[in-house]
């Protein structure tokens, strides 16, 4: 996006600092990531080139049951960043028309649009493959709620405005207290979490847990490894050739 915004400038930056401000992003994107991609290619290539090629997988075939239509992450938006994005979105489009601002909102256009249609098509779909699209739609949220709350000429308009304003804070704290759920009773996931806690951990690291509800919560209570479903006779007995003890969960709550 910041290379976006810098080649859509060039007329007030010029080329030179835009070729300087490019090679300081790839510089610095290369820092971030290329020294872990360096460690465990040479640590662990066999791992590394199983997880790379399931990284392409997520593109042709739905993995982890992790599915959806087109609309998939249209509709996701409506509960993780407001049921008036939309809304938001389309003032924010023709405000990038009507005002003399166009570059910086074509910037943050194709920062939030271009993600969105291209893992839309994407056959596995998880919420997280658009969080960082998330900074450039809540600009422009918070763009129209400042619009909504501006003055006006016209009373009756203004009216409106702060009605729509007053329904979109209301939504989004609504959302708030159903996530967090502070009225239900936490009782239930205080007793697995406490499940969890009394596992004994004396040889944890061999130990293998299968047919776990709460099977990547557990991992963090424990050193064991856990997995949701239960593995074939034969993964098991390779599991026990290696050194691990399997244990099927009865418990249904964790």
């Amino acid at each position: 996006v910041i290379a976006l915004w810098l080649v859509l400038n060039y007329d007030r930056t010029g080329w030179l600092r835009i070729i300087k401000g490019l090679l300081v992003i790839i510089i610095s994107a290369c820092v971030v990531f290329m020294p872990w991609q360096i460690y465990i290619q040479s640590k662990f290539p066999a791992e590394y080139a199983i997880e790379m090629a399931r990284n392409y997988r997520h593109i042709t075939q739905v993995l982890d049951g992790q599915g959806g239509s087109i609309f998939y992450y249209f509709n996701k938006l409506f509960i993780t960043v407001n049921e008036f994005i939309w809304l938001a979105f389309v003032w924010f489009c023709s405000k990038a028309i009507q005002k003399d601002t166009t570059k910086n909102r074509i910037a943050l256009i194709v920062w939030a649009v271009i993600p969105f249609i291209f893992f839309s098509f994407i056959k596995t779909k998880m919420q997280g493959y658009l969080l960082f699209t998330y900074p450039a739609l809540f600009i422009m949220l918070a763009g129209f709620c400042i619009f909504l709350v501006s003055e006006n000429s016209n009373a009756n308009r203004m009216k409106f405005q702060r009605l729509i304003f007053i329904i979109l804070l209301f939504l989004s704290i609504r959302y708030s207290i159903e996530r967090i759920k502070p009225m239900q009773d936490q009782s239930k996931q205080i007793a697995w979490a406490n499940d969890f806690k009394s596992i004994d951990k004396t040889g944890a690291d061999k130990r293998v847990y299968v047919n776990m509800k709460h099977y990547i919560e557990g991992m963090f209570y424990t050193n064991s490894i856990m997995y949701q479903y239960i593995p074939s006779q034969q993964q098991m007995d390779e599991l026990k050739a290696k050194g691990y003890e399997v244990i099927i969960n009865q418990n249904p709550d964790m």
